[in-house]
């Protein structure tokens, strides 16, 4: 006959199982991010000492489409940036594929044939990370935030 910590200890395991499988549940379930997203861009510490950079950041919109078979399109002053992207509690992570309809190797092609080098290309195809708070994500520039960032919000349907 099993002791009464034994009896203990099996209740407190099977109470412990059926939180995981609760837990599990709710972080399989998540929020969704799949939509239309709007951005506005917000002047960081560096730009807010240029008033022409300022003003038109804040007349600046970007757009987001973040699709169900993970993918994604940006655009940022007509310019798409197609990718697949990831997510994890409290991110979402775009990877870029294509900028302007061009691979990263066809867009340093062409930027050769131009007298650039590949250093801005690199730049254009970086992956992003956008931080999650709320029902707004956040894109932040690699430097800290010194020259802004882009507050996305959910389009209306």
């Amino acid at each position: 006959m099993p002791s009464v910590a034994c009896c203990l200890l099996m209740k407190v395991i099977h109470i412990l199982i059926v939180l995981a499988c609760l837990l599990s549940l709710v972080a399989c379930s998540g929020t969704s991010y799949v939509g239309k997203w709007t951005g506005k861009m917000e002047a960081g510490a560096d730009v807010k000492n240029n008033p022409m950079a300022e003003a038109m950041m804040k007349n600046m919109t970007v757009d987001l489409e973040v699709k169900s078979d993970k993918t994604f399109v940006f655009s940022m002053m007509s310019i798409p940036v197609e990718g697949t992207w990831t997510q994890a509690s409290d991110a979402l992570t775009l990877t870029p594929t294509k900028v302007m309809g061009m691979d990263k190797s066809k867009m340093e092609e062409e930027t050769k044939k131009m007298g650039g080098g590949s250093g801005k290309v690199t730049e254009t195809f970086r992956t992003m990370s956008l931080k999650v708070e709320g029902d707004k994500l956040i894109l932040s520039d690699p430097n800290g935030g010194k020259q802004g960032k882009i507050v996305f919000t959910r389009e209306k349907s």
